[in-house]
């Protein structure tokens, strides 16, 4: 029970970083299109993580009509030194959807 927290905490990490760098970059590029102005910014950032989100959704969704890979990516020893118990679907999937709730939070925050 320990490694399944574990591995969901690290799974939710990824996601935050991963929204974190995809948010720097989409808002920094939106900024400089839209002539200097932070709301184009998080604007383009809003957008471009909810596209991200989405597409993770649907390799998510390919990853589960696939055929079984009889456990390469466990097998190999960088991948369970971070995750124990947890495959490459469910890791897709947290950050897939950590990226869509903070997505949908940026809108939040654009809307009030």
């Amino acid at each position: 029970m320990r490694d399944f927290f574990h591995d969901l905490a690290a799974a939710f990490l990824a996601g935050l970083a991963a929204s974190a760098g995809l948010f720097a970059a989409l808002f920094i590029a939106g900024f400089l299109i839209q002539s200097f102005q932070p709301r184009g910014g998080l604007i383009y950032a809003r957008g471009g993580m909810l596209i991200t989100g989405s597409l993770g959704l649907f390799v998510c969704a390919g990853l589960m009509i696939r055929p079984r890979d009889n456990g390469k990516l466990r097998g190999n020893p960088q991948w369970t030194r971070r995750f124990h118990t947890f495959g490459l679907l469910p890791v897709v999937g947290i950050v897939s959807l950590t990226i869509l709730a903070l997505a949908c939070w940026l809108d939040y925050m654009l809307y009030f």
